[in-house]
Order: C-alpha cells, then sequence, then structure tokens
C-alpha cells in the first residue's frame, strides 16, 4: 500500500444565470480534499481552512456535460482546473423547472488512471434562467466587494483572521 494516496476527484459546479437561447457554465475540476464541516475547535477550523485555500486543481482535462434533454457538450478545464461554456443553444428555456432553474450532469470524460472519480463521476449543476418578464435581478457577492475579505491575498491571512 502506498505511503501517500491520492486524494479523489471531483467536480465543482457554480450556479450561474443565462437566456433562453444562451447557456453559460462555470466550475472547477479538483481532488476532493474531504473538508469536514462538522469539525470545531481552532485546529479542525485551521485545518479545514488549509485544504479550502491550497486546493489540487485537475488542469487540462476534458469534460462532459449532458443537458436534460440529451444535448452532449465538451470542454476542457484550463490550467488552473476551471471550465467555463458559454454558447448560444437554442430552446434551453424548455429545460427549467418551476423556479427558473436548469439542471446538467457534468463529468470527467475519461478515466484517470490510478485515480478513484467521487459520485460515480456524475456531478449535477445548475443555470437560473430568469423569465423573460423579469424586470430586473439582484447579485450579489460579498468577498471583497462589501467586505474587505483578502480572499484573492497570496498568504489568506485576513481571510484566517475573519474564519477565528
Amino acid at each position: 500500500m502506498p505511503l501517500f494516496l491520492k486524494d479523489p476527484l471531483q467536480i465543482i459546479t457554480f450556479q450561474s444565470y443565462g437566456r433562453g437561447n444562451r447557456l453559460y457554465l462555470r466550475g472547477r475540476a479538483l481532488e476532493d480534499e474531504n473538508i469536514n464541516l462538522e469539525g470545531k475547535g481552532f485546529l479542525k477550523l485551521f485545518l479545514n481552512s488549509f485544504k479550502r485555500f491550497n486546493t489540487d486543481k485537475i488542469s487540462n482535462t476534458e469534460l462532459t456535460i449532458r443537458l436534460n434533454d440529451g444535448r452532449v457538450l465538451e470542454t476542457k478545464t484550463d490550467s488552473k482546473g476551471y471550465f467555463k461554456i458559454s454558447e448560444s443553444i437554442e430552446n434551453l428555456q424548455s429545460l427549467i423547472d418551476d423556479e427558473g432553474w436548469m439542471s446538467y450532469e457534468i463529468s470527467y470524460k475519461h478515466a484517470i488512471e490510478g485515480r478513484k472519480i467521487q459520485q460515480e463521476n456524475c456531478f449535477v449543476g445548475k443555470m437560473l434562467i430568469p423569465a423573460a418578464t423579469a424586470s430586473y435581478g439582484v447579485i450579489s457577492d460579498i468577498d471583497d466587494t462589501i467586505l474587505h475579505t483578502g480572499v484573492a491575498s497570496r498568504l489568506k491571512w485576513r481571510t484566517q483572521k475573519h474564519l477565528f
């Protein structure tokens, strides 16, 4: 048995928004760092914070997206493990639920030798398609917009301070 086992892989999808004919999906392919959200106490909080900022990305790997109507798209992660799809696609409005959310599935296109992929290589994402009658929307982002958190700083000291 190897001394250091490699973490399993996951895909984190970011909630996004689009239009009835515009698909906009974002996310990141990463190793699953096994963050324990139940942990209490300074040491466990510090360890979880370290794991969040010390992510191991999965660079330049192919991903497959499946829409609920059977359409399949492909993309590739960049050097930092991020993916983004921004495409004109007809009839997305037919795929939304009663609240305007369109779900999709994303997976690694190929197995990666020696690596386990979480959730049987099927990760779910959501994109909001507002109603055509919507006259405005509210998008909020507190980190470094309203409250200076230091999330973009190199060592994340200010972020650590806010957590404890």
